[in-house]
């Protein structure tokens, strides 16, 4: 009891003279579309500029004439080519949902390409059935100056960012590839256990008492703030004057480390806290990011409070790339008395994209 005494780009960019998309900007609307014929209409039509003779001239771009580019050093080479160009963004979906893309494919070579396949795709990336997708045209031979597609479909079923690439493999020649990228849409579950003290013991479970004195989840007492949600809170208990008592739990958030390095991942922390009376002793609440060797990359602090009342805090931000850890950190000073007078209820960490 408590007691008180008061981007892939490749061949085909080469050839194509694009760049990837960096910006993270899609339209799922055109996705769905499929032709990836820039407009044209015509399937077969590649987003490259020919016609030049074959002299070993370059094209106006400056880049080679892609027709004389083949794998043997000749001119009479399969060369496949991925019309949407090195990258494509297929936007962000909500999780449970799909998106579908048809995939144009060009021989640009002067000789058939044969053993036409792709290469298998990691989830949530799928082909739509076997190659080349349930409403794709490839089989495994495409001629010169011909066009098929293969389809893709996107169905996020975790939030966040999620990046792949798709590779179109033959029997003489270079794949033809494109990178993919795609979010998820959400925001996740409370990451933390044990967030209101709702699962008694000393120390809390779920938490790490790393300072000095005790912690204690469980119920208040008489005369104790009104507990604000449940049937419990984390408080502070016995312990000595002027030191830091701290309460400490980490989350990994490795399973979103892409979507962290890509600088899209939004974390979002709350807390109610509050003391025994105002001006007794106090409270406060820390949430550092910290990388995989626990370096503290950012750095979100209530500085100390006293308050008679339950208040709520709250911080939302972009979590710094490299983050692998969040850490959460309750803290107690205590002034006087018998026990460290601060409780901590309606605590939430949280991850969104976008």
């Amino acid at each position: 009891m408590w007691r008180r005494s008061g981007s892939v780009c490749g061949l085909a960019g080469l050839l194509l003279g694009c760049t990837p998309n960096t910006t993270g900007v899609g339209n799922p609307m055109a996705a769905s579309v499929g032709d990836g014929d820039g407009g044209t209409g015509d399937p077969a039509a590649p987003t490259t500029t020919s016609g030049d003779p074959d002299d070993g001239s370059a094209d106006a771009t400056g880049d080679p004439d892609p027709t004389e580019l083949t794998t043997d050093g000749s001119d009479d080479g399969p060369l496949l080519v991925i019309t949407e160009g090195p990258s494509f963004d297929f936007g962000t979906l909500d999780t449970g949902t799909a998106l579908t893309h048809a995939f144009t494919v060009t021989n640009l070579g002067q000789a058939t390409a044969t053993g036409l396949s792709a290469a298998p795709l990691p989830a949530p990336y799928a082909l739509t059935g076997p190659f080349p997708g349930t409403g794709g045209t490839c089989s495994s031979t495409l001629g010169p100056a011909e066009a098929c597609t293969v389809e893709v479909e996107l169905a996020p079923t975790e939030l966040g960012l999620h990046l792949a690439t798709l590779a179109i493999t033959q029997d003489a020649g270079p794949e033809a590839s494109c990178a993919l990228r795609g979010g998820g849409l959400g925001r996740s579950d409370d990451l933390l256990t044990n967030p209101g003290g709702e699962m008694l013991g000393s120390p809390p479970p779920g938490w790490a008492n790393v300072g000095a004195g005790t912690w204690i989840a469980g119920d208040p007492f008489a005369g104790d703030p009104p507990i604000p949600q449940g049937m419990a809170y984390l408080g502070a208990a016995d312990g000595p004057d002027g030191q830091d008592y701290v309460l400490r739990q980490d989350v990994s958030v490795d399973p979103w480390a892409v979507t962290i390095d890509e600088g899209v991942l939004r974390a979002s922390f709350e807390g109610s806290a509050c003391n025994y009376r105002l001006d007794n002793d106090r409270y406060r609440m820390r949430v550092l990011y910290l990388d995989q060797a626990d370096a503290v990359l950012a750095t979100w602090d209530t500085d100390w409070a006293t308050t008679a009342t339950w208040v709520q805090h709250e911080d939302e931000r972009l979590a710094p790339a490299g983050t692998r850890t969040v850490r959460v950190e309750l803290l107690c000073r205590k002034d006087t008395s018998e026990v460290c007078d601060a409780f901590y209820d309606e605590l939430q960490l949280r991850v969104l994209y976008p």
